[in-house]
């Protein structure tokens, strides 16, 4: 009798190990799969972008004279801007950030990159990053256009109500001295 219940004991640890093993197995695949989906996704990504990227630049003749934000390029095909803009619709923020940081870096007084940055920390939800680019910006006095500080500004009341600054911004024409961040 006690050689019956060693055995049937032993019949069912090799139970339980056959199916924590088979558990483990199909968790694995599962893991190996979701990672391969993951890659199939960025690629695909990456693809749309590249067809955008390329769908711009085709649209351009070789007649057009190139406007202010053309001048700023990163290999003459199109323009960082649109680049960024791309980058952003497809949900690459990370590259777009970088994109737009080494803009700033090589182009100081250009308004228009800082406030693309903004945008990219906006809507990457990382708060304290727009509020150092918004307050960057104001304290350099950059010619930001009207609807550009408007757009930041209701930016801003989304994700830092807290800030009485962007419902200044929204009475004024940009940061002046009744609406500019401390």
């Amino acid at each position: 009798m006690e050689i019956s219940i060693a055995l049937f004991s032993l019949a069912v640890l090799i139970v339980i190990g056959v199916c924590v093993g088979l558990v483990l197995a199909v968790v694995g695949y599962k893991r190996l799969f979701e990672n391969k989906m993951q890659d199939r996704r960025h690629d695909a990504k990456e693809l749309q972008l590249k067809a955008m990227v390329a769908e711009k630049a085709a649209r351009r003749s070789d007649e057009e004279i190139p406007t202010e934000d053309e001048n700023l390029t990163d290999s003459g095909i199109f323009s960082v801007l649109e680049m960024m803009d791309a980058l952003v619709s497809g949900g690459n923020l990370d590259e777009a950030e970088k994109l737009a940081l080494n803009a700033i870096h090589n182009h100081r007084d250009r308004a228009n990159v800082p406030v693309n940055l903004a945008v990219i920390y906006f809507k990457a939800g990382r708060k304290s990053a727009f509020l150092a680019v918004v307050r960057n910006m104001s304290s350099k006095k950059l010619d930001v256009p009207e609807d550009a500080w408007r757009r930041l500004a209701v930016m801003g009341l989304e994700i830092a109500p807290e800030e009485p600054v962007f419902s200044a911004l929204l009475e004024c024409d940009g940061p002046s001295n009744s609406a500019t961040f401390h």
